[in-house]
């Protein structure tokens, strides 16, 4: 490949990771981050298609001045004329260089190497530039690797002289969590807009898992469609699938396919392509569409093919407008991601690392006599330089947005009040009574089918039930907010009277909400994070589970520790997955002065090793649970409980082998003929009363 096609290639390779850095394939999205984007699409465009190439060819100008065919010409005349003083590598011999037309012929040659180096030079320029941001991006992140060196020691970590270090691929990155994160999607199709809305999601509660869910569309709730803004509005729900409905979309997935194509599961991608199918049906229902609007325009415009790099992302040749949408938005809540906090002055700093160590080689320049290499190098080391700041400051304009976005307190979109009856003034009892979401959340939550009548239950909820149950708890979320205001009115110390606070929300956001009324007043905090197992709901890229874990866990523990008062501890319970890093993690952000236990808490566990004649590991029956305090002065209470008896005991192996008469007597109807009973008649007697009367 000669040098022009060679640069013409790596112009292209970059031009072409320039436009995913930017997220070309995303110009058709209309909402948050990317309709900011199409603002900055055209000038964008431009210095990818133009001003790119305008600055490099600038930059090597002086070294491009004359034309190489005349420069040729003129050395074939000259190379005639010196004949024999011409030697076998195209250079004038020694003894002829202080002839004149030597000199001229040598001056010539001098001109056409140094075009062909520039010619080279431009070719690794765009190379270089290459090289250097498609290290660092991957599916929509850029990874905080820091680079050392392309050889044996690549990598180097922002080290202080600590003692002990722990470092994460994702240091300096947020995780974000989107796995629920349940914003609308809007793109446009042709002269058409689209909205993808949620309107109902079924999600897992308190870290109880259940069946997996997917995005479907919405059984109650129709597609419709407004003709003046020619915005088409898709309502969607976020549950599990039942398996006559996972039966369903698969079979009209596999209807599209080849036999060879089919699928036995279902998965998102599958489901995509079957939600597709049933949009385009749905949309000979829908009011407006019915009544003339332009149908067959719309649906065209649903179904048009993607380009072809797109569907060789999607690994589909067939894929339409709709199901990559549909791909992207299901998957937007499949993956999570990260937001570097200083997006500019990481990569700033590695660019710089970048030039020294790998487009300026020591070796070469040495090598150098003439010194002719070393002046390439240099403006080829300007040229990327100077480029590449240009890049990173788009992509740290984008990235600030986003940190910016992620960083911003949310707002809340809903508060309500639980509210024993007790604090109840009885003006509300008949509105409370009047309410049946309210009684049927009662008669759910206390299991009313089970209590049996008697002086203060007689089958139905009435004012003398409410007065005679101060403990039964009212939601304000099933009243209207005429209701609400009233109650919360007549209380005069509403703060006073709340004694406990339940968010509901990213676990970030909560505690970055938190701070503005909460820091420094916590005495106690305790979480159980995930485990990181590899088979729980925390995503992670591939590759990067443990750091995107730490990264996850990092930034929630620092709000954490500014939440604690200065006697205040923080308790992490964990599992052998990530206990090492844990440890190291939580003396990093609270002091390793700070630690005071590891606590070892036994939990349940099934083991099935005994019929096994060798294992890989040992049954794991415990976890650990972390103790750190805010500061080295924080001092405990004794945490000491009496026991009822000072020998305790248990049932289990209560009979024994050994064989003592005395020791045999009837207890729960039975007497042993052989072996002895653990404890003497009078001890054993004495636990049975307690066993059937607990409360004795």
């Amino acid at each position: 490949m000669n040098q022009h096609d060679q640069r013409t290639k790596n112009r292209e390779k970059l031009q072409s990771l320039l436009r995913d850095l930017f997220q070309f394939d995303h110009a058709d999205l209309d909402f948050g981050i990317y309709r900011i984007m199409n603002h900055k699409r055209d000038e964008i465009q431009r210095f990818i298609e133009r001003d790119l190439l305008q600055a490099v060819e600038e930059a090597l100008a002086r070294f491009q001045a004359g034309d190489r065919r005349e420069l040729e010409a003129q050395m074939a005349q000259l190379r005639q004329q010196l004949g024999p003083a011409i030697g076998e590598d195209g250079a004038v011999k020694a003894e002829f260089h202080p002839v004149p037309i030597a000199q001229e012929y040598m001056e010539l040659r001098r001109q056409l190497l140094q075009m062909a180096v520039a010619e080279e030079t431009e070719a690794r320029i765009f190379n270089d530039l290459w090289r250097f941001f498609s290290r660092y991006y991957d599916q929509g992140d850029f990874l905080t690797e820091r680079r050392y060196s392309s050889r044996e020691a690549k990598y180097c970590v922002p080290y202080n002289g600590e003692e002990v270090m722990l470092h994460w691929a994702n240091r300096d990155q947020y995780y974000v969590k989107t796995s629920e994160r349940f914003t609308d999607y809007r793109f446009t199709a042709g002269e058409y807009t689209v909205w993808f809305r949620l309107h109902q999601a079924d999600v897992p509660q308190d870290d109880v898992k259940g069946d997996k869910r997917y995005f479907v569309l919405h059984e109650e709730q129709p597609l419709t469609y407004e003709d003046k803004t020619q915005t088409l509005t898709i309502p969607f729900a976020y549950r599990p699938l039942t398996q006559e409905e996972e039966a369903r979309h698969l079979s009209v997935y596999n209807a599209q396919q080849s036999r060879s194509n089919r699928r036995k599961t279902l998965d998102r991608s599958v489901l995509c392509v079957a939600l597709e199918t049933e949009i385009l049906e749905a949309l000979d229902l829908a009011p407006a569409l019915q009544a003339g609007a332009d149908k067959p325009g719309l649906k065209a415009a649903l179904a048009a093919v993607s380009r072809r790099r797109e569907q060789a992302a999607l690994g589909n040749s067939r894929s339409s407008l709709l199901v990559r949408h549909l791909n992207r938005y299901t998957a937007r809540h499949t993956m999570d991601y990260f937001v570097h906090k200083d997006l500019g002055r990481f990569l700033r700093r590695e660019l710089d690392v970048f030039l020294k160590t790998e487009v300026m080689r020591l070796d070469d320049l040495v090598a150098d006599e003439t010194g002719d290499m070393a002046l390439h190098v240099l403006t080829r080391m300007r040229v990327v330089r100077q480029i590449g700041h240009r890049i990173i400051d788009f992509l740290a304009q984008i990235e600030d947005f986003q940190k910016r976005l992620f960083e911003k307190r949310k707002f809340v979109v809903q508060t309500d009040y639980c509210i024993t009856l007790d604090r109840v003034p009885e003006a509300f009892y008949p509105e409370i009574l009047a309410n049946q979401s309210q009684l049927d959340e009662w008669w759910r939550l206390y299991n009313v089918d089970a209590w049996e009548e008697n002086l203060f239950w007689q089958g139905t909820f009435d004012e003398p039930f409410l007065a005679n149950h101060p403990y039964v708890m009212l939601d304000t979320a099933f009243f209207d907010q005429g209701f609400k205001a009233r109650l919360l009115a007549s209380f005069d110390d509403l703060e006073g009277a709340v004694d406990g606070v339940l968010i509901h929300g990213e676990n970030f956001q909560a505690l970055r909400l938190l701070q503005m009324k909460y820091a420094g007043q916590i005495r106690c905090i305790y979480i159980d994070p995930p485990y990181n197992t590899g088979n729980d709901d925390f995503l992670y890229k591939d590759n990067y589970q443990h750091s995107s874990w730490l990264a996850m866990m990092s930034d929630r523990l620092s709000l954490g520790r500014q939440m604690l008062t200065e006697n205040g501890a923080v308790l992490v319970q964990i599992g052998d997955e990530e206990q090492a890093n844990l440890r190291l993690l939580l003396a990093s952000v609270f002091g390793e002065q700070n630690f005071r236990n590891t606590i070892v808490v036994r939990r349940g566990m099934k083991s099935v090793q005994a019929q096994f004649e060798d294992i890989t590991s040992l049954a794991v029956g415990h976890d650990k649970i972390f103790l750190f305090s805010r500061s080295d002065k924080a001092r405990f209470s004794k945490l000491l409980e009496m026991l009822p008896e000072s020998e305790p005991g248990k049932w289990d192996t209560f009979w024994r082998g050994t064989d003592r008469k005395t020791m045999r007597y009837e207890i729960f109807g039975v007497k042993p003929d052989t072996g002895q009973w653990r404890w003497k008649r009078e001890r054993g007697l004495r636990a049975k009363a307690a066993y059937d009367s607990p409360f004795a």
